[in-house]
């Protein structure tokens, strides 16, 4: 028995994930482009406050789909891998004190 893994491809992931990043990453290029267009906009080669609030709203925006859904991911694989290494333990009749780091 593993701990769980955070590789998954593409293919692997439920729909409202792939839904997030691609959001997410729409998000962060839209950011970066209007920020990139404000350049040219009179006065040239100054950026406005409000775009860069805007980028900075379209990153966290980005970091935070990611992230939480990366976390919440990672935190139910982990509670999985934790009952089964305690089903584990049971079915050898180990005590709840018992040192077991022998069952993977």
């Amino acid at each position: 028995m593993k701990p769980y893994n955070n590789k998954l491809k593409w293919s692997d992931l439920p729909f409202k994930e792939r839904l997030g990043h691609i959001f997410a990453s729409v998000c962060f290029l839209l950011g970066w482009i209007i920020t990139f267009i404000a350049f040219f906009i009179d006065p040239i080669g100054t950026v406005a406050d409000s775009v860069l609030y805007i980028l900075g709203q379209a990153l966290l925006f980005s970091g935070a789909i990611v992230g939480i859904g990366q976390y919440y991911n990672s935190e139910i694989q982990n509670f999985k891998y934790e009952v089964k290494k305690y089903i584990k333990k049971r079915e050898k009749g180990l005590k709840d004190d018992d040192i077991d780091e022998d069952l993977e």
